[in-house]
């Protein structure tokens, strides 16, 4: 470690419920194997998923382990964690993923899974996902759907089976022919949003982070400033714009492309730009609707989240109970954890 130190952060600065970190260089932890009190080890291929990580472990004393040694603290796992791995977890080792967890990850297994609770406790308590389709099993039933009076005009929002970062996304209008790569790769097709809560005429939307620390019981933390994005042109249902990712997709990776993107560079920033935090959103929104009808807005959140991992706890404390050795299993110090990034969205109502 004292041959090649890394740069520790250069400022935190813990205001109330922001935390902002401002590190000196972007680069990972090197492989470090001499003595130290915490081990992490990291089997991303790429340190550019985990860096900001690295350097905050390696700041407060921890040092990375090569993936080939089983001395670790932590393994913080970048994608599904290895099964056979998890049946070899001992009771002092912590993992940052529970086994298949693509339950709540994957979209098309998200859908079937908030489907299958609302079939249990009823479709009412569930009506915070859009009319959703999987293709090509669900194409059927999807057809029948478009056929109907009611969705004559409706819009359609097509995104790959597992894609991220809005690859492969794009509207698709009722009387469109599904495109035969759609049924080739397998997709999730659902009814798209048409009426978003708009600020200063862009779509947004937001990422929450839930920390799931148990199953059973269910053991939940929620924290709400999280991420605000936006698109970065004009949203208008002008059928000449729905090609128009820009302004109706509204991932960061697709927008930072953008000319009309607007970096936020200052702390003093927030609430501008096309990244917003969470607070800042929930400022515009008070001032928007009012105080009463915000804190609805925010409860009505808080309740999705909540409801979505309700959902899910049938299969994930299952396969929690399959693969984590028994001794790793004993609360309130599981060997499992794992932090969900959630994307809400507002619509106009």
């Amino acid at each position: 470690a004292a041959a090649d130190p890394l740069p520790p952060p250069l400022a935190l600065v813990f205001a109330v419920r922001r935390p902002y970190a401002h590190v000196r260089e972007d680069r990972s932890a090197s492989v470090l194997d001499g003595p130290a009190k915490l081990r992490f080890m990291i089997n991303s291929r790429t340190w550019r998923n985990s860096w900001m990580l690295q350097v905050i472990l390696t700041d407060h004393g921890w040092a990375r382990v090569p993936v080939d040694q089983r001395d670790w603290d932590l393994w913080w796992c970048a994608g599904q964690a290895n099964t056979r791995a998890i049946r070899e977890l001992r009771p002092t080792q912590r993992l940052n993923k529970f086994p298949k967890s693509s339950t709540l990850t994957l979209k098309a297994h998200l859908y079937y899974t908030v489907t299958a609770a609302a079939a249990r406790h009823g479709a009412h308590h569930f009506a915070f996902i859009p009319e959703t389709y999987v293709l090509p099993s669900e194409l059927d039933d999807f057809d029948a759907r478009r056929g109907t009076p009611a969705c004559a005009d409706a819009i359609w929002i097509v995104k790959p089976y597992a894609a991220y970062c809005g690859r492969g996304i794009f509207l698709l209008p009722n009387a469109a022919e599904v495109p035969e790569h759609v049924l080739d790769e397998r997709a999730v097709v659902s009814r798209y949003i048409d009426r978003p809560y708009l600020i200063d005429g862009l779509k947004s939307d937001m990422r929450l982070y839930v920390l799931v620390t148990c199953w059973h019981p269910l053991i939940v933390y929620v924290y709400r400033n999280g991420l605000v994005r936006f698109a970065t042109e004009t949203y208008t249902l002008d059928p000449s714009s729905l090609g128009n990712r820009t302004a109706h997709i509204t991932n960061y990776t697709l927008n930072k492309r953008s000319d009309n993107f607007k970096a936020t560079s200052a702390l003093g920033d927030d609430g501008k730009g096309s990244k917003w935090t969470a607070d800042a959103l929930r400022a515009r929104l008070v001032a928007d609707v009012g105080q009463q009808a915000a804190d609805t807005v925010w409860r009505d959140i808080d309740d999705l989240l909540v409801k979505t991992c309700i959902a899910a706890e049938p299969e994930m404390l299952a396969n929690f109970e399959k693969y984590v050795p028994p001794a790793c299993q004993a609360q309130p110090h599981a060997a499992v954890f794992q932090l969900f990034g959630f994307d809400v969205m507002l619509d106009a109502d």
